[in-house]
Parts: structure tokens; C-alpha cells; sequence
């Protein structure tokens, strides 16, 4: 994970304690908070969220009765597909209600859906 990948607001690990990104710094220092706690470590400190079936129904995605690996999520003027890949990685795909079906890469972990969202729908 490097530092241009993440955003204010991501979320990520640092140890045990799930954080959310409260400043970036040029020099590579990443400040996260969790609770009351805040970290500020070199962004080598921090691990990833690997999105997994219980975050995304957490996130109120719902799973496709018929495609057990697909989830989506309705927005005002889209809707969000995620499928899981064998690998356990996520093809995301944006549906913009008029048979318009935009794909977006494969992604792994939650800020990279965090960033797609942000770009996409300003959320």
C-alpha cells in the first residue's frame, strides 16, 4: 500500500486496531485514528482491509439470490456490482440504470472501493 493510494477518511489497519486516515504527509507518515488513539506512523506501518463477504454486507450491500459471489448496492444514479474472483479479489462494476455498464478493474481491499466510490459518486 503507498500513500497516493489512500485518502482522508480511508480505512485501514494499523496492528490490531482498525483506523480511519486523518492526514497525509508528503514525507510518507500516514495519521489514523481508531477511537481516542491516534497513530501517525510511515505508511509502512499500516496493512490493508481485505474486503470480505461480511464487510460488504456490512456496508449494506446485498448478495444476488441466484449468483452467490455477486453482491450490489443501489445509489441514486447507479447501481454498484461487486463479484468475487476465484482469488478472492473483487471485479467492481458500475450499472447506470439505462443499460450502460461500466467495469473498473479488480480490486482487494477496502480503500481501493472507498476510492472508487469517491470518484464515481463523490460519497
Amino acid at each position: 500500500m503507498q500513500v497516493k493510494e489512500l485518502r482522508i477518511g480511508s480505512i485501514i489497519l494499523y496492528k490490531e486496531h482498525q483506523c480511519r486516515v486523518s492526514g497525509l504527509s508528503e514525507d510518507g507518515t500516514v495519521t489514523a485514528m481508531s477511537g481516542e488513539q491516534t497513530f501517525s506512523m510511515p505508511v509502512s506501518s499500516y496493512t490493508p482491509v481485505k474486503i470480505t463477504e461480511e464487510i460488504l454486507l456490512g456496508l449494506g450491500y446485498q448478495k444476488h439470490p441466484f449468483l452467490p459471489e455477486s453482491y450490489s448496492k443501489k445509489y441514486p444514479l447507479y447501481t454498484l456490482i461487486i463479484d468475487e474472483n476465484p482469488d478472492k479479489s473483487y471485479f467492481v462494476g458500475f450499472d447506470d440504470d439505462t443499460s450502460n455498464y461500466i467495469n473498473q478493474e479488480s480490486i482487494a481491499y477496502l480503500h481501493e472501493l472507498q476510492n472508487l466510490l469517491d470518484v464515481v459518486a463523490g460519497t
